[in-house]
């Protein structure tokens, strides 16, 4: 085009308003299609549940977004001579604009004139008047399409004529629970690493034993009474422990649970690995956790959906056995969680129709932690037996001190408690008896009320009463119900034991006899630690009528 600065301005703004209109009128009716096709496929989603419900809020601004894509991108910009023939038709200049722009491809003497006339009438062309902008309707319509899409999304119910979305969530819930599954096992895990299970002892056991054997060897004879604080220190921190274990493991060491609830098929298999875990080992166990592990291997390669089943079956049974033996048997709730994550993973699994790899190694991680809840069961039961055996040691050991013949030195080749509790008790026997003296005398205590001669500090001589006189008294029983202890008691404190009487000699025999037969079912029932049961038995065993004592 010839030079015309002013009519090229003016064209260039045209022309510009031209592409930009063309690209809204694109992106308006690409906008179109992508609302429709969104529309089309919620309502699918909703009315079918045939497409995954992926309709978030945020979606709602891919329809726009791809029709700005298109718009701009869609090929076809307008040309030079449809803007001068905008102008033109805007200014009805008869094609002056548009001969302007094929001026290059003419000759002719005219040319000046036409450049001259483009360049006068420039100055009254207005480009907005030439390509008018019509944005407001298209803009409304966008706006009541997105508005009706987002109701549609957020009001329109969802349908399940096909079952799908049922099925979509328990899918979702049954990874979500492995999910949580698998982060116990693994924090489980990591706790029960930090235990040293793999010791014969646990750390803070083995410690407390440690300490007890250096107090032995420092048993001086000559101060019973040093001897005496550190054995009774000794005593009280083992006590603790024991009475702490043996709480822990009360389940599995009642023997009248292993009596009464083995009824089961596998009644058998559970006493024999009770048994195993009462003796502190729990090989036989481990072992049956690896043919666990084995067997989901073997399930996860089974193609074979009859075979997949009948494995699903064992595997199923054998934890049930596993899970029998953590409530019933052992009671420990940690084991308890450990079987039950497993039984549930495995559930889960069967849900989906094959076990996965990922469902496998999570089934094998929960049967690792139960295989170490044995461990640690194992080695609580090892720790109770250390410690009640340290409990005895001490007790002899408290023995000779009272006696006087309680030397460390006497013990410098002995490295095990084992061996000092046999080094104590054998030396108890050489002596005769087990030091500890049994007297059955009763002090003459001294009241300072007013007595009646008899012995005390009283004034002496017989009361002046008369029996006969009648007063408003009413002879009543009471029906309170008294423990046996307190009958006991109650009829020693009255002077029961008078030969004179037989009547309540028997009487009070009988119930002594009565709490004797009572006081071992107490020591249990109490957890009384192994270092005290003699001497309570010494008690029980010292009471008797005066009559009795006297002979």
């Amino acid at each position: 085009m010839v030079d015309s600065p002013r009519s090229q301005k003016v064209l260039d703004a045209v022309w510009w308003r031209l592409w930009f209109a063309r690209v809204a009128t694109r992106t308006f009716w690409a906008f179109v299609v992508f609302a429709t096709i969104y529309a089309l496929v919620l309502l699918t989603s909703r009315f079918t549940a045939l497409v995954p419900d992926v309709f978030a809020p945020w979606t709602l601004v891919l329809p726009p977004a791809l029709a700005l894509l298109v718009g701009f991108a869609w090929p076809g910009r307008p040309t030079t001579q449809e803007a001068a023939r905008s102008i033109d038709t805007a200014q009805n200049t008869r094609d002056l604009f548009l001969t302007l722009t094929m001026l290059r491809t003419t000759a002719g003497e005219y040319q000046p004139l036409v450049v001259t006339d483009a360049e006068r009438a420039a100055a009254k062309v207005n480009p907005a008047a030439a390509v008018p902008f019509t944005w407001q309707q298209r803009l409304l319509s966008t706006a009541a399409a997105l508005a009706i899409l987002f109701c549609g999304q957020m009001f329109l119910p969802t349908f399940d004529p096909f079952g799908k979305v049922a099925q979509a969530k328990q899918e979702e819930s049954s990874e979500k629970k492995l999910a949580e599954k698998k982060k116990e096992t693994e924090i489980r895990k990591a706790q029960l690493m930090e235990k040293e299970l793999e010791n014969a002892l646990s750390p803070d056991v083995e410690k407390s034993i440690a300490g007890l054997l250096n107090a032995f060897r420092a048993m001086k004879k000559d101060q019973p009474k040093k001897n005496f604080e550190s054995l009774v220190g000794n005593q009280k921190v083992l006590g603790e422990k024991f009475r702490a274990t043996n709480e822990a493991l009360k389940t599995l060491m009642s023997k009248s649970n292993l009596d009464q609830k083995f009824g089961s098929q596998n009644a058998s298999e559970l006493k024999r690995w009770s048994e195993s875990l009462q003796n502190g080992s729990s090989e036989e166990l481990a072992k049956e956790m690896e043919k666990l592990k084995e067997e989901l291997e073997t399930l996860q390669k089974t193609e074979d959906p009859v075979a997949r089943t009948e494995m699903e079956r064992k595997i199923e049974k054998r934890l049930k056995a596993m899970a029998d033996l953590a409530t019933d048997q052992v009671g420990s709730k940690a084991l308890q969680a450990a079987v039950q994550r497993a039984k549930e993973q495995l559930e889960a699994a069967k849900s989906d129709g094959k076990l996965s790899m990922e469902e496998k190694q999570a089934l094998q991680e929960s049967l690792d932690v139960a295989k170490m809840e044995l461990q640690q069961i194992a080695q609580s039961a090892r720790d109770m037996k250390a410690l009640e055996e340290s409990l005895q040691a001490i007790a002899a050991a408290k023995k000779l001190n009272g006696e006087g013949q309680l030397d460390g030195a006497m013990t410098d080749a002995l490295t095990a408690m084992e061996q000092y509790k046999d080094f104590y008790e054998e030396l108890l026997a050489q002596m005769g008896g087990d030091g500890e003296g049994e007297g059955n005398g009763e002090g003459d205590g001294e009241g300072d009320g007013e007595g009646t001669g008899g012995r005390g500090m009283g004034g002496g001589g017989k009361v002046d009463e008369d029996d006969k006189v009648e007063t408003g008294f009413v002879a009543e029983k009471s029906q309170t119900p008294i423990q046996k202890g307190k009958i006991l008691m109650s009829m020693k404190s009255k002077g029961l034991g008078d030969e004179t009487n037989e009547d309540l000699k028997l009487e009070y025999k009988a119930a002594l006899d009565s709490v004797k037969q009572g006081y071992a079912e107490a020591i249990d029932a109490e957890q009384i630690p192994p270092g005290y049961r003699g001497s309570i038995q010494s008690y029980f065993d010292s009471l008797g009528t005066p009559a009795d004592r006297k002979k």
